[in-house]
């Protein structure tokens, strides 16, 4: 650490950058409205700091004196409770460097697997590593618990860093470093201005741990949440590290100028890797685990019956942690009979029948009337009472956009409830008080007084139920309050669908309100999308009916694993989507537009048909081959024709011949949303054995056409290294409008102008 980065260190601790003076051999500095004063010397290239009679390197000295980690690991470990029933999860790390491939690796140990990842950096790059997993499957738990292990490591000396949770989650519209300083303050009741926070992840002392990432990045749609990172990855200038949790879905983003939003905000001299760590769902080792730990006495018998009426031991009953907690607690109080009775009502709608059995085993053991007389104890509210409670709790959260209420606000609730329930003083003051111990809800910190939903899983789930309320009365004006709030989660409108469905309510009507809002709102807003997310659920609750929808907008991967019959889109828009498995389907594109399809090469067709579409784009995940020109498309369009159901081989032969310069510069690009700078031997591999190709015959002409730059070694690799030199939003319509590798390299170049 030489002078100039040790004052800009302690400029971002100091309360104004005037506040910090140099004089000599002496520094005087006000901190947090103290004066801090000085000696610094240096001794063989290291800075040292002599205070009260004690000499530290200067790093030592702004780790104990300025940032006071030490106070931060006992805030962290006094702020994020232990999990006391913590079973280690399973990961597949996709661990990308300059000196290796892509390289899946599996681990036993996900939290060790973090601390490894985080533990190790290249010289000059900014470590990115997403933690990804399906909604519910313990990212969050796993950031604490990783959070809490490294707090103690801390303290014990057996780590150099701490790993700092920040929660992103129903804060789309506030600023990436408000919200880091709002929870190190709220939070952690720590106290440090977002410059220092950046410092010390430049120092790696801390990495943030940003959780909840693609909520944020899904509601702000118009990329603040990229640009927030790419600023980040700016301001750590090829040092630190991040962790970034996820849904599996935003890391395997494929589409340059989805992106481009993220990488074009970043500076070209800003190095940064992009890692993955996959947590796996729980096995049914994992279960027996976790179920010995809660002192299950008969876990096998258990997941033996569930297993068998749910069809097997990986239903997201026995393999999501969120809910095989839940599933032990019953068994726990020896009610599994009756909830597998619960659940051989209706195994498609299983989410239902546990919510249903968790809340009618409250209302009728817990929620019992103290007020009423006689020896026998009624419950206080009706299970269908509980449901529509905690359905206007889930309600009132939304249109908030917030995930939790002050009890203030919960009791105000209650009150409005107890009124339209026609309650009496006495019932209403207990349902009050009953309501903020409620086994569905659970206090957010004891000192800010304010109730969430005990998993995100049940909020999503009630908020699916006053979902499903609004589209069955019907009301254009209500739904559209409703839909214009946020971007609603895939298993909101799972639940919303079922509770439709269990009303056997009239899907026409409903189709018809939601086409008629998705067709008149606004470009930009969430009721466009929104809506049409739902008319696809409830098309494909609908097999029996036909149905011709017109003029709609649909979400990112819409129709996928979709099974659609007796339907007609004309004149819609797709966002880039998934198609398939269509073996079952009975649908028809016409005069519609696809922003992209993603295929398997393997995918076979039938039952569906395009008509006078616009497709801007095909790529093929198991080959990760992509096409725009028009004419490869419509081809390929052509073979899933109905006339002639396609067989494997054709779209396989396909992709193989349809190999040319272009697409293998074009593969070679695409390395490159993985890491802002690349080795030699990444590259290599990303090709295979077209890589030899690529550097005699491709690469001169990138490097010549200034398309890629040939950058210095970074730390001890004696490898060429390579950056992008054109903004990465030039390379989609490039290759949209190339006809071949000389005209993809000219129109390179011309978006950079």
């Amino acid at each position: 650490m030489n002078r100039d980065t040790f004052r800009q260190i302690v400029t971002a601790f100091a309360d104004e950058a005037i506040d910090v003076d140099f004089s000599g051999g002496n520094m005087l500095a006000q901190i947090r409205d103290e004066i801090v004063d000085v000696k610094v010397s240096e001794r063989e290239g290291t800075i040292w700091i002599q205070e009260s009679g004690e000499e530290l390197s200067a790093y030592a000295w702004i780790i104990k004196r300025l940032a006071r980690l030490n106070l931060l690991a006992d805030r962290i470990l006094a702020q994020i409770p232990d999990e006391e029933y913590f079973v280690e999860p399973e990961g597949i790390l996709l661990d990308i460097d300059s000196s290796s491939n892509d390289n899946n690796s599996k681990s036993k140990d996900a939290s060790q697997a973090i601390e490894n990842a985080l533990d190790q950096g290249v010289a000059g790059i900014t470590r990115i590593l997403y933690l990804t997993s399906d909604a519910g499957e313990g990212k969050t738990t796993l950031i604490n618990h990783v959070a809490r292990l490294l707090a103690q490591k801390y303290k014990r000396k057996e780590a150099s860093w701490l790993l700092v949770p920040i929660s992103l989650a129903g804060r789309p519209f506030m600023a990436l470093d408000d919200i880091v300083v709002a929870e190190l303050t709220n939070r952690f009741r720590f106290n440090l201005y977002y410059d220092a926070f950046t410092e010390m992840v430049k120092l790696n002392a801390l990495v943030p741990a940003l959780d909840g990432f693609e909520e944020v990045f899904l509601e702000t749609g118009s990329g603040e949440a990229v640009s927030a990172l790419g600023n980040l990855i700016n301001q750590l200038n090829g040092s630190g590290r991040v962790l970034i949790a996820a849904r599996k879905a935003y890391f395997e983003i494929r589409s340059f100028a989805s992106q481009a939003r993220m990488f074009d905000t970043v500076d070209s001299d800003a190095g940064a890797i992009f890692e993955q760590l996959s947590l796996q769902r729980w096995s049914k080792n994992k279960f027996f685990e976790y179920a010995q730990i809660r002192g299950l006495s008969n876990p096998i018998e258990i997941h033996t019956k569930f297993a068998n009426q749910l069809g097997g031991h990986d239903h997201p009953l026995l393999s999501r942690a969120v809910l095989v907690s839940r599933l032990i607690d019953v068994a726990l109080k020896d009610d599994v009979g009756s909830l597998v009775h619960e659940l051989s009502k209706d195994p498609e709608d299983y989410f239902f029948q546990f919510v249903e059995a968790l809340i009618e085993r409250e209302a009728v053991s817990k929620w019992i009337d103290r007020s009423s007389s006689g020896d026998t104890a009624s419950p206080l509210l009706s299970v269908e009472e509980h449901f529509a409670l905690l359905t206007q709790i889930a309600r009132e959260m939304w249109i908030n956009r917030t995930d939790t209420l002050g009890l203030d606000y919960i009791d105000l609730i209650a009150d409005v409830f107890n009124s339209e329930h026609s309650k009496s003083a006495a019932v209403a003051h207990q349902v009050k008080e009953r309501l903020h111990q409620h086994s569905l809800l659970a206090s957010r910190g004891s000192s800010t007084k304010k109730l969430t939903f005990d998993h995100e899983d049940f909020r999503l789930f009630f908020l699916g139920q006053a979902l499903g309320t609004e589209l069955i009365k019907s009301d254009p004006q209500s739904i559209g309050i409703f839909l214009r709030s946020a971007s609603i989660p895939s298993r909101t409108v799972d639940a919303a669908i079922s509770y439709v469905s269990r009303k056997e309510a009239s899907i026409k009507t409903i189709l018809d309100v939601l086409v008629s809002i998705g067709q008149s709102a606004l470009e930009t807003s969430y009721e466009k999308e929104n809506s049409g997310f739902i008319v696809i659920r409830l098309i494909e609750a609908d097999p029996e009916g036909r149905h011709v929808i017109k003029s709609i907008n649909f979400p990112p991967n819409s129709l996928r694993m979709r099974h659609l019959k007796n339907v007609e889109f004309v004149n819609c828009r797709f966002r880039d989507t998934e198609i398939g498995p269509t073996d079952d389907w009975g649908v028809v594109f016409k005069e519609s537009h696809f922003d992209s399809i993603l295929l398997n090469s393997d995918t076979l067709f039938s039952g569906v048909d395009f008509i006078d579409c616009d497709v801007s784009s095909i790529f093929f995940s198991d080959t990760d081959e992509a096409f725009f020109a028009p004419d490869e498309i419509n081809e390929i369009l052509d073979l899933t024709s109905p006339k002639e159901v396609m067989q494997p081989t054709t779209l396989t032969n396909f992709v193989i011949q349809s190999k040319s310069d272009t697409r293998l510069a074009v593969q070679a690009l695409r390395a490159f949303l993985r890491a802002t700078h690349l080795s030699e031997y990444v590259l290599r591999q990303r090709l295979g054995q077209n890589s030899n190709e690529f550097f005699h015959g491709i690469l001169p002409k990138l490097l010549s056409s200034e398309i890629l730059e040939e950058i210095d070694p970074k730390g001890s690799s004696t490898q060429r290294r390579f950056k992008l030199a054109i903004p990465m939003r030039n390379i989609e319509p490039a290759i949209r409008n190339a006809s071949d590798l000389a005209s993809f390299l000219s129109l390179l170049k011309q978006g950079s102008k």
